[in-house]
């Protein structure tokens, strides 16, 4: 395997293991219950978690700090919006964890989320 392969599926695994934490372990009601409206710090704060775990990964992995910059600027505005659509969907069609729509949304939010994160690796290797 090359260096460059081998650097790419660690900064992979390790922003997804940031979002393994930031999403369901550093998330709580507060967070949770004010995602929704839009400019609340509940959504704001979620999202400065994720930029913060972003900073320690891509400091870890000796990204360019000029990358990081704009890496993080885009995390926290994209991640932010994919949320704050998410729960007010979910709120539009009264969507709950005993709903199927709830996690066809919720895979969706996820998927969302990973693809954020394969954009910011393409930008840090091209």
């Amino acid at each position: 395997m090359s260096d460059e392969i081998s650097w790419v599926l660690r900064l992979a695994v390790l922003l997804q293991f940031k979002h393994l934490l930031a999403d369901f372990m550093l998330q709580n009601a507060y967070i949770l219950n004010n995602r929704s409206k839009w400019g609340h710090p509940g959504g704001i704060l979620h999202a400065a978690i994720h930029v913060v775990g972003s900073l320690i990964v891509l400091a870890v992995m000796a990204v360019p700090a000029q990358y990081i910059v704009r890496l993080l600027i885009f995390e926290g505005f994209v991640h932010y919006h994919i949320d704050w659509i998410k729960d007010n969907v979910g709120k539009r069609y009264n969507l709950t964890p005993d709903n199927r729509s709830f996690w066809v949304l919720t895979g969706l939010d996820q998927y969302m989320h990973q693809l954020t994160y394969v954009a910011m690796i393409i930008y840090c290797v091209s």
